[in-house]
């Protein structure tokens, strides 16, 4: 499975990766090998575009 774009959680908003659907969805796939069970419920936000902090550390 390849992934160009997903839905990354925005942690600096106090969400932790395994909060995150996407993250739980492709832990599944990882351990079952079945990519039927990526199946994502927020649009992808991967885009540099949204990540305008990013690069300021």
């Amino acid at each position: 499975m390849r992934l160009d774009r997903w839905h990354h959680p925005d942690l600096l908003l106090a969400t932790v990766p395994s909060q995150s659907m996407t993250f739980r969805q492709l832990a599944d796939v990882l351990t079952t090998g079945d990519v039927r069970r990526y199946a994502p419920d927020m649009p992808p936000n991967t885009h540099w575009s949204n990540w305008p902090e990013s690069g300021n550390l």
